[in-house]
């Protein structure tokens, strides 16, 4: 491996098998595993602001599982967007969507830290819990970025997720429109360590990245794909209530179309980054 391709066929495959067996051992060591991360997006016509964005962003958390008693396990960090001037935007406290999370969950289950402009959610399962959770968050951020790239930019669009200490088996990170919007150029996904200086998932320089080769798929609707059977009726109870924060109605759905990123068994301290450009021109054909 050190004197050959790191992006080469056996390579990958040694780097995948390595980073399942950190992500089992994790599962020992922590004591919890979660069986899907997903963060997503759907980008909106703005009805305030003619050329412009709104985002309904959402975070589901399925098959939260203790393998035996321990301390809170993360589910939420504080989220932050920057538009096009380098301006970073907190979150509005992101609220928990209870129709989209496992319905008895007591209160005593969801444990909130609340900061100035930001939240972080844990949950700790009552020890008499023995079967998974699952729990879905969600926000609208207004007028947030242009529908077209000024022709005089070539600044790449990117969403993802930084992998905290947690478990988890399975990543996903997805990125939809309505058919006013453009669809994304290009979209590739990249895995980089977090921890060197510098890196964060708004990087333009491959600070330390790994030669893992993430799935990306293009031109997809909403729904999930058959190997997330469990977690499908989540998901849509999720993303129908950040449509409907967004002011929009549900039969928008069937209008969307996006592209997703999957990674299994991801290895902490890393940034899986979805990563797009818009078009300068589009016509709505639809």
């Amino acid at each position: 491996m050190a004197g050959g391709d790191p992006a080469g066929g056996q390579a990958v495959q040694q780097l995948e098998r390595a980073a399942r067996q950190v992500s089992e051992s994790y599962e020992q060591l922590r004591g919890h595993r979660i069986d899907l991360l997903l963060n997503g997006m759907i980008a909106l016509p703005s009805s305030e602001h003619p050329g412009r964005l709104d985002l309904a962003v959402y975070e589901l958390r399925h098959g939260i599982t203790r393998l035996r008693p321990g301390g809170p396990i993360r589910v939420h960090d504080p989220l932050w967007v920057r538009d096009e001037a380098d301006h970073e935007r907190p979150d509005d406290l992101q609220s928990l969507v209870r129709e989209a999370s496992t319905p008895d969950l007591g209160d005593d289950e969801i444990l909130v830290e609340r900061g100035e402009n930001s939240v972080v959610v844990y949950v700790d399962p009552r020890l008499d819990r023995t079967s998974p959770i699952t729990v879905g968050f969600m926000q609208v951020i207004r007028n947030i970025g242009s529908i077209l790239r000024p022709a005089e930019t070539n600044r790449v669009r990117r969403m993802g997720h930084i992998v905290s200490s947690n478990p988890t088996r399975q990543v996903v990170v997805e990125s939809f429109q309505h058919h006013s919007i453009p669809p994304p150029v290009d979209p590739m996904g990249s895995v980089d360590f977090v921890f060197t200086p510098g890196a964060r998932m708004e990087s333009t320089v491959a600070h330390d990245r790994i030669p893992l080769r993430p799935k990306v798929e293009a031109d997809l609707r909403l729904t999930l794909p058959k190997s997330m059977e469990t977690a499908r009726v989540h998901h849509r109870a999720l993303v129908e209530a950040a449509v409907r924060k967004a002011g929009f109605d549900l039969a928008v759905l069937d209008e969307l179309r996006g592209t997703r990123l999957q990674m299994d068994h991801p290895i902490p301290s890393t940034a899986i980054t979805l990563s797009w450009s818009a078009p300068e021109e589009f016509e709505d054909d639809a």
